[in-house]
């Protein structure tokens, strides 16, 4: 690609970063699940 990233970013994979936020529950039933946050992880390591 282009600007170079594609070895390091959009898809999951082993090896490449990842910022995630995982939900306790799902925000396509209610908006407001948005809020429950079970974990947060930016560039592949866990935020507490």
């Amino acid at each position: 690609d282009c600007l170079g990233i594609s070895r390091d970013f959009g898809t999951l994979e082993k090896g490449k970063r990842a910022d995630l936020i995982l939900l306790d529950a799902d925000p396509l039933e209610d908006i407001l699940n948005t809020r429950k946050i079970s974990q947060v992880w930016i560039g592949g390591r866990e935020v507490n």
